[in-house]
């Protein structure tokens, strides 16, 4: 039998394929309008619909917010995964001493398909990093044990993106594996996410301080025998400092990390041509 993963930065609507950066680059207003929003959500909630997996986990999951113009993506996402899913958020970054439907509230969501006897909890890591050098994220991530033949770990990442020389995020992943070591204690260990490291071939990165998320995976942080899995011939990220088709910098920034006794029968990046998100969705299929 197979157990089925599917992972996406859902750019909190905002993203979309004409979309600027709120931080890369020279642009430092978003300058998506308001329709565009609207369809960026429509196309994430179609496309969502379309997949049929035992996992979905969202990075950039937001409420109503600034920067995707007081869309509600969670809602509309909770609604069209009523009796389907269960979900398991963990707000990474809110804006504190506001109302509700005013905090600017992004989170990483772990949603398990229902049928699936599971427990989840969110782990809090230590290392953090801080929007403009001052508004604390809370970094974390969305752990979820799933019984099957042998009980099945899944570990939702999403490291910090702007730390020029990698200090939080070699922290957060040391912070990462240790906690996977535990789960594998019990079971296989999938850990799934945006590492805002390129998982590909070192070699071809760049160093661009704009755009830390060229910098290597750090691999070598990683358990003896665990492995990266990804689909290197797709990209899963478009760098944001123009809209998509006059930006040509691209990066495999999203995928697994998977324990030695994790067999997998596939992995693959599904190319929407970053339409809907900065970011497009891999899945990964695996036996158990």
């Amino acid at each position: 039998m197979t157990f089925s993963l599917l992972s996406w930065n859902v750019g909190y609507g905002g993203r979309g394929e004409g979309a600027f950066s709120l931080y890369e680059g020279t642009k430092h207003r978003i300058r998506t309008p308001r329709r565009a929003i609207a369809h960026n959500i429509a196309g994430i909630e179609a496309t969502l619909a379309k997949f049929d997996h035992d996992a979905i986990l969202l990075q950039e999951m937001a409420g109503k917010s600034f920067l995707n113009r007081w869309h509600d993506l969670y809602a509309q996402i909770q609604r069209s995964h009523e009796g389907k899913y269960v979900h398991t958020k963990a707000p990474i970054f809110s804006l504190p001493f506001l109302p509700e439907g005013f905090k600017n509230e992004h989170s990483s969501v772990s949603a398990i398909r229902a049928t699936h006897s599971s427990e989840s909890q969110v782990y809090w890591l230590k290392a953090r990093e801080k929007y403009l050098g001052c508004i604390q994220r809370k970094d974390a991530v969305v752990v979820t044990t799933i019984a099957l033949s042998r009980p099945l770990t899944i570990m939702q990442v999403h490291l910090a993106a702007f730390d020029t020389h990698m200090h939080t995020r070699r922290a957060q992943l040391t912070e990462i594996c240790e906690l996977a070591k535990e789960h594998h204690r019990t079971g296989p260990v999938i850990i799934g996410g945006d590492w805002n490291m390129t998982l590909t071939n070192p070699s071809l990165s760049i160093e661009r301080p704009d755009l830390p998320y060229l910098a290597p995976f750090a691999s070598e942080l990683l358990p003896e025998a665990w492995r990266i899995v990804c689909d290197e011939r797709v990209p899963s990220i478009r760098a944001g400092q123009r809209p998509w088709g006059k930006s040509p910098v691209t990066a495999v920034v999203d995928g697994f990390v998977v324990s030695p006794d994790v067999s997998v029968r596939s992995v693959g990046t599904h190319d929407l041509g970053f339409r809907y998100s900065d970011h497009n969705p891999v899945e990964l299929i695996v036996e158990h």
